[in-house]
């Protein structure tokens, strides 16, 4: 598995941009693959993971027709059935996909997806946390609501390897 080959790394160094070239040039036509994983919500999660890695790593551009419509299309209610790993790739997914939101300023699915999130907040990992504190202050930054800022870092309780995390990748 590639992933395996770039343990901690925050960016992709250039020597390595080459082994991640199907992200720009393929992915985007991935749509019959991911066919493939049709009525199959635990295959489409873990493709979807996959490819989610993919783009973040690469730097790449989220917005991907078929990518975003298969984020929007996974379960959010009923995840019954997947085993914890699975499902915390899931929310790892809808995590991803809020932030596309807040980059696309789609504010109206932006805050329908929060509100949905924040519904299973008691299930999300510290680092899912982590990461929702983070899109939080960055959708409250790019809508100037100053206020909100204050309220999320007020209430984001930081460990020392979380500046290390979120300075990391600033264009997330």
């Amino acid at each position: 598995m590639i992933r395996e080959s770039y343990p901690g790394w925050i960016v992709l160094p250039a020597s390595h941009m080459r082994e991640f070239s199907d992200t720009k040039e393929y992915i985007p036509f991935w749509t019959n693959i991911y066919a493939k994983c049709a009525n199959d919500v635990i295959k489409q999660v873990n493709f979807l993971f996959e490819v989610n890695w993919r783009i973040e790593t690469a730097l790449a551009s989220p917005d991907i027709e078929w990518y975003l419509q298969a984020l929007k299309q996974l379960p959010s209610e009923d995840a019954n059935g997947l085993d914890n790993a699975t499902y915390q790739k899931l929310l790892g997914l809808k995590l991803s996909l809020l932030n596309t939101y807040r980059l696309k300023g789609a504010d109206d699915d932006y805050v329908h997806l929060l509100e949905n999130i924040e519904t299973h907040i008691s299930q999300l990992t510290y680092e899912h946390k982590r990461q929702l504190n983070y899109i939080k202050c960055l959708y409250a930054i790019s809508t100037l609501n100053y206020s909100n800022v204050q309220q999320v870092v007020d209430d984001w309780s930081l460990r020392s390897f979380d500046y290390q995390a979120t300075c990391g990748k600033p264009g997330c």
